[in-house]
């Protein structure tokens, strides 16, 4: 029985050719090897166009090389002495499985409790899709600032002030006094990179947002978090599961040196029992604690798809 004529979809924009257009016709299409042929010449074109991408620089701080204790370099989970200072030994094993990619080598690094590095090799992962994540690069990902850096500086108290209104509603910034006295510190900060009003004032609406096109505009939380949506015929509410307000961690120097050590402290995050749309630090960081990796990107399509929003001309 003959094929029915199927509809071909052109990869031209990216290869330039006729022969990228999958075909499968009434009578004397590709079929068996021929397809196979095919497939395979389209795969290589594409990955050769792709390899064409020029490979970036991908500068360092140097703090690794700079501070002879490690300081500033990530070490979590493995161990270290009584002043928070890590293993040398120990990292040297973490260092050496990063230079290697070897996956025995991954294996052998010291650690210093029952917590494991999480996804370490995940670096080394190649992806069948796109240009490879070892082409992107500086600008578009600097490296960290150094730790004796301003910026350094700016950032940290960005993240004390963040801590200290993880439980105060986005939509009360304006008339927290907390805020206000964040948005006017960070204000006098010039190395400060987060994003400023006309007057070049961080207002408290501007707090913790970040510097790329239309992150200014509109509320704290986009549609996509709060507006109901489904996946197939399953609604999905857009609420969430938090946690409660006011309960803190990690506030002594005992329990940040067990965390650090990769050794648990007994203390769990406590949910709270009625699930919420997010509304306030406390919310995101539970979002972002358990997160699938490309769940937010998926359910704002879904968002659109409910929204019956118009698709790309450009989509082939």
């Amino acid at each position: 029985m003959a094929a029915a004529t199927a509809s071909a979809i052109g990869l031209e924009p990216l290869l330039g050719s006729q022969d990228s257009v999958a075909r499968a016709e009434q009578s004397g299409g590709l079929n068996g090897a021929a397809r196979a042929n095919e497939s395979a010449e389209v795969r290589i074109k594409a990955a050769l166009r792709e390899r064409a991408v020029n490979i970036p620089n991908h500068p360092t701080n140097h703090d690794i090389t700079r501070y002879p204790d490690q300081a500033n370099t990530y070490t979590k989970c493995l161990p270290h002495d009584a002043f928070g200072r890590v293993d040398l030994n120990a990292f040297a094993t973490m260092l050496t499985a990063l230079n290697s990619g070897d996956p025995d080598d991954f294996e052998k690094i010291t650690m210093g409790g029952a917590r494991t590095l999480n996804g370490p090799q995940g670096g080394f992962a190649f992806d069948l899709e796109g240009t490879d994540a070892y082409q992107f690069g500086s600008p578009l990902v600097p490296p960290a600032p150094t730790l004796a850096s301003d910026l350094n500086a700016a950032e940290l108290l960005e993240h004390y002030w963040g801590s200290l209104l993880r439980d105060v509603p986005f939509t009360q910034y304006a008339s927290n006094a907390v805020a206000n006295a964040a948005a006017a510190e960070t204000s006098a900060i010039s190395v400060y990179q987060g994003p400023r009003n006309s007057g070049g004032q961080v207002t408290p609406d501007l707090l913790f947002r970040g510097i790329f096109p239309g992150e200014t505009l509109g509320p704290y939380m986009s549609q996509f978090f709060v507006t109901p949506t489904s996946f197939g015929q399953q609604p999905i509410s857009q609420q969430q599961i938090t946690y409660v307000p006011n309960v803190d961690y990690m506030t002594d120097f005992g329990s940040w040196l067990s965390v650090q050590n990769g050794v648990s402290t007994g203390q769990q995050n406590v949910s709270d029992s009625q699930p919420r749309f997010l509304h306030d630090g406390r919310g995101l960081a539970a979002w972002t604690h358990t997160d699938v990796l490309y769940q937010a990107y998926f359910v704002a399509f879904l968002v659109l798809n409910t929204m019956k929003a118009p698709l790309n001309p450009g989509n082939p």
